[in-house]
Formats: C-alpha cells, sequence, structure tokens
C-alpha cells in the first residue's frame, strides 16, 4: 500500500508538470495490500513507463495501468504477486526489448558468477540502471524467477511484469 501511495504522488507531481496528460489506473485487490513489496520496486519502472514511453509520444500523453493478482509459480511451487504495469507509449522494437532483456538476463549471470563489479555498471547503461538495479535487487532478494520481465510493441506501448514471492 505505502509503494503505490508513492506512485501517486509521483504520478501527481509529473500531472503538475506535464499538465494532467497521464491517467493513471490502479487495479490492485484489497487483500494484495496486506503482502510487502521492497520500496522503490514499482515507482522506478513507472517512470520508465512515463520518460520513454508515454512523453516520447508527439502528444505527451497516454495511460499507466497498475494491475496485480496472485498467481501460483510451477517453478518455486509457492505463491507469487504478479504486478503489471502496462502503458499506451511509444513501445520499444524486438531488437531494443531483445537488448534489454538480455541486459536483464546477462546481469542476473553474473549475480550468480559473483562475478558482478562497479565496471559492470557501464554494461548496464543500455537498459536503464534504475531498471537494471531493481532487477537485480528482486533477485538478490528472492532467487532466480523473480523480477522483472518485459514485453513491447513499437508504436503500441510497453508492459512489465514484477514478480515477488506471497509474503506479509
Amino acid at each position: 500500500e505505502e509503494e503505490l501511495r508513492h506512485i501517486d504522488l509521483y504520478v501527481l507531481l509529473q500531472n503538475m508538470r506535464f499538465d494532467d496528460k497521464i491517467d493513471f489506473i490502479i487495479d490492485v485487490p484489497d487483500e494484495i495490500m496486506e503482502y510487502s513489496i521492497p520500496k522503490l520496486v514499482l515507482q522506478p519502472v513507472i517512470e520508465n513507463a512515463l520518460l520513454h514511453g508515454i512523453l516520447e509520444k508527439v502528444t505527451r500523453e497516454g495511460t499507466v495501468v497498475v494491475m496485480a493478482w496472485e498467481e501460483y509459480n510451477g517453478k518455486t511451487r509457492q505463491e507469487d504477486i504478479v504486478f503489471t504495469i502496462s502503458d499506451d507509449g511509444v513501445g520499444m522494437s524486438e531488437e531494443k526489448l531483445r537488448q534489454l532483456n538480455e541486459s536483464l538476463n546477462n546481469a542476473e549471470k553474473r549475480i550468480k558468477s559473483e562475478k558482478i563489479r562497479e565496471s559492470d555498471e557501464s554494461n548496464m547503461r543500455g537498459s536503464g540502471i534504475a531498471i537494471t538495479n531493481t532487477h537485480l535487487r528482486l533477485v538478490l532478494l528472492y532467487g532466480h524467477g523473480y523480477g522483472l520481465t518485459f514485453r513491447s510493441e513499437e508504436g503500441k506501448g510497453t508492459e512489465v511484469e514484477v514478480r515477488i514471492p506471497k509474503k506479509i
């Protein structure tokens, strides 16, 4: 619930800056609000949706939708909380989407091999350091199978899935 309040404030500030051109819809069931989510997980994703999606459109207006639900995870054999953050911004090309997901996967592999160093940050810059850091924090906290997954279609928008284990 606290994380969603931070997002509300962030969007309110952005709408003040950009003349109320951003619609923000939250569809999160009350029962999901009981579960804890690490701080600053959703906000960087929303910021990315605004800066690299909606504000890249000619009209500089659009919609961001946050949804959440519980889902069984076959890999971990436990219940997860899944958030999706979707926007109707400019989206990404298939190549850019592939590079982003590859960058997140490579960063995760470096964690597994314990070879991640400060110098590796230069390799992550193309994917957005805040997004990479958010993904890596979730992987470090919860393990493989958790974190961020991106889907996008150029000209139509982007959807980011944030997966965390269901824990109170």
